[in-house]
């Protein structure tokens, strides 16, 4: 099933890539963007570890994690009237320790390699909303880990991998500050879930023998900045105003 979304991702990726090379844009037209927000996380099963050792180690606290901060690398390109495509990449932050540092310790940045095609509602203005749809893959980032101490836990320790798929839907809107610079923006919710993990090398399960999952689910908030380099940055909509 693994192998099937992944192989999904990346025809998507090739597609999206296709269409930038072949559709018929203005000339040497692309852009570059980059661009940071916060995400929430679903986790379930990690914070249900958690929570068990929030119980032993009390009245040390260790918070559950709920959600992480992000930056994303994007380029892409004009390929239809008010459609764009592009590929990016995306680093995401999640953590949880404990106030006093017992060394139990959840380290789990992810990365996402993704694909998206960007639909913009045709407006005569420079400033633009429109929606965004993309496919891709996340997996465990180097350095993701789970430490535990003198807590039993379902997960286990060690270093945490894994590869899951990944589709998102976004609100999105292009806001432009001056020439070919503009501030972008989105909001949407994406589905990343990591549904078989491996930490110590063992693959990992819940104590009711299903698979522990690494769940980077939820609702996604982006700002960033973006400049067009080449061709012309937008056609606009005719209007009365200029023939249309």
């Amino acid at each position: 099933m693994m192998t099937r979304w992944i192989a999904a991702a990346l025809l998507a990726t090739g597609i999206a890539l296709a269409l930038l090379a072949l559709a018929p844009a203005p000339a040497g037209a692309f852009w570059l963007s980059a661009g940071g927000g916060w995400n929430s996380y679903a986790m379930g099963d990690v914070n249900g570890d958690i929570d068990l050792i929030a119980a032993a180690i009390a009245p040390q606290k260790i918070m559950e994690i709920k959600g992480g901060a992000d930056l994303e690398l994007a380029v892409g390109a004009p390929v239809a009237r008010w459609l764009e495509a592009g590929v990016a990449y995306e680093r995401m932050w999640a953590s949880a320790t404990p106030n006093a540092g017992d060394g139990s310790d959840y380290h789990l940045p992810a990365e996402i390699y993704k694909a998206t095609l960007y639909r913009t509602f045709p407006s005569s203005s420079p400033d633009v909303l429109g929606f965004s749809v993309s496919l891709g893959v996340v997996r465990c980032a180097g350095g993701a880990e789970i430490l535990t101490v003198d807590v039993t836990t379902a997960s286990g320790q060690g270093k945490v991998s894994g590869t899951g798929p990944l589709a998102e839907v976004a609100l999105t809107g292009d806001w432009r500050i001056s020439g070919p610079l503009s501030m972008t923006g989105s909001l949407g919710y994406r589905y990343a879930r990591i549904a078989h993990v491996d930490i110590g090398g063992v693959r990992a399960s819940n104590s009711d023998g299903s698979n522990y999952a690494i769940d980077y689910s939820g609702v996604s908030a982006r700002v960033g900045l973006k400049v067009q380099l080449g061709g012309k940055r937008r056609i606009p909509e005719p209007t009365a105003m200029n023939g249309g």
